[in-house]
């Protein structure tokens, strides 16, 4: 309220002469209503000015908020435009985005770095940062690829690896943290490319035909484990991180790393007939459902994400739309792995030759042709990859194809 602290009230003066009593009571009711108004005016501009000051303390008692690194080559290319570009993708979002209630069923999420759970406040500096930018979402890793668990876990299992675990905050708080900044929550899991030492036989590997664990180089260059979809400990594993997860309150589980190692030819003599068949795939199916149905029992949504690339190139023995049912399905777009020529239908699609945003939608189209009906696509976008310029022709494509939802890392 900038003047008097009260509305004005405005007089009709054309008649001048007045008798004086007339003039003096007027005066006295002129003089009583200032007050009044005057004692209103403070009475509603007092909390106002005492709002504004609250605010201006915060303001000035913050620290400047966290900003995602951009990628050294991107910023070079385009250090002269960035701050234009940021602030027309910022702008662009907060269109897509910020009208979107963190209850829809769609949602824009940004997905936090591994590191962010190092601690609370460095995970409320990301969660902010994501708020700002006008995601209603946020995408976390609590189990990554390697086997790495990035919360405080209760399963035994976990805990035969020392060094499985390195997250020391509970579930219970990171959901609470996510929630208290209005995002929706979701949670990513690695299930099968995971490199821990479980036990002392190494529970959850493959094993050799002699019993001996197998690892995919020698002992001596590193050779590491990886959990099986065809053990029994595997599967109670990573039925428990779903269900430990998603009881907390987590929106979405995201699983990935539903796949095999690249066995060499000896090695599915060593194995056996189990990693030789044709239908192997049939138990990557079995470990993508047991996650979903511990998810959907706590009331979690579940979604499944695949590389672009593999799906592109035949590697994703996942991918198995008649048989995944009615599935969400995350795919990693990552345009620096995808070929320069992809063969569809008998035919060869160059790419190389496409912009960013006709590339992203020949590769989609592609995809969910594949897919069919009754898989849901949610596109994944690695922003360091792609310049500021052209991310947000991909977004715009994105979003005119009609993927209301998507991921960007």
């Amino acid at each position: 309220m900038a003047g008097s602290g009260g509305r004005k009230v405005y007089r009709n003066r054309s008649h001048a002469k007045k008798q004086r009593a007339k003039k003096i009571a007027s005066f006295f009711v002129a003089i009583i209503g200032i007050a009044v108004l005057v004692f209103v005016g403070y009475s509603v501009a007092k909390p106002i000015f005492n709002f504004i000051n609250s605010e201006d303390s915060i303001v000035d008692d913050s620290s400047e908020p966290w900003t995602p690194p951009v990628s050294e080559d991107v910023e070079s290319e385009n250090s002269g435009e960035t701050s234009a570009a940021t602030e027309t993708t910022y702008e662009s979002e907060s269109d897509t985005t910020m009208s979107i209630s963190v209850n829809s069923e769609y949602f824009t999420a940004y997905s936090l770095p591994e590191d962010s759970l190092d601690n609370p406040v460095t995970l409320n500096q990301y969660l902010s940062q994501a708020k700002s930018d006008g995601y209603n979402a946020a995408m976390i890793t609590m189990k990554a690829e390697g086997g790495k668990i990035y919360y405080k876990t209760s399963s035994e299992f976990a805990a035969t690896d020392e060094s499985a675990v390195s997250g020391m905050m509970p579930v219970q708080q990171i959901i609470s943290l996510i929630k208290a900044s209005d995002l929706k929550a979701i949670a990513s899991i690695n299930l099968l490319e995971d490199n821990n030492r479980y036990g002392e036989n190494r529970d959850g590997s493959y094993h050799n035909a002699d019993g001996t664990t197998w690892l995919d180089n020698a002992a001596s260059n590193g050779g590491k484990p990886w959990l099986s979809p065809f053990d029994e400990d595997t599967k109670e594993y990573i039925r428990y991180i779903a269900d430990e997860i998603a009881a907390a309150g987590f929106d979405v589980i995201a699983a990935e790393g539903a796949t095999f190692p690249n066995f060499r030819n000896s090695d599915l003599d060593y194995i056996g007939d189990e990693v030789r068949s044709e239908t192997r795939y049939a138990a990557l199916l079995d470990v993508v459902n047991i996650a979903k149905s511990a998810s959907e029992n706590q009331n979690s949504d579940f979604m499944l994400k695949i590389s672009a690339e593999d799906i592109l190139n035949g590697d994703a023995e996942v991918f198995k739309p008649q048989q995944l049912g009615d599935m969400t399905l995350i795919i990693d777009y990552s345009p620096a792995e995808i070929a320069n020529t992809v063969i569809y239908n008998n035919t060869e699609v160059v790419l190389s030759d496409l912009s960013a945003a006709e590339k992203v939608k020949t590769v989609f189209n592609i995809i969910s042709e594949e897919a069919g009906e009754n898989i849901v696509i949610i596109p994944m976008i690695s922003h360091s990859e792609i310049n500021q310029a052209d991310y947000n022709e991909v977004i715009e494509e994105l979003i005119s194809e009609g993927y209301n939802s998507y991921i960007v890392k």
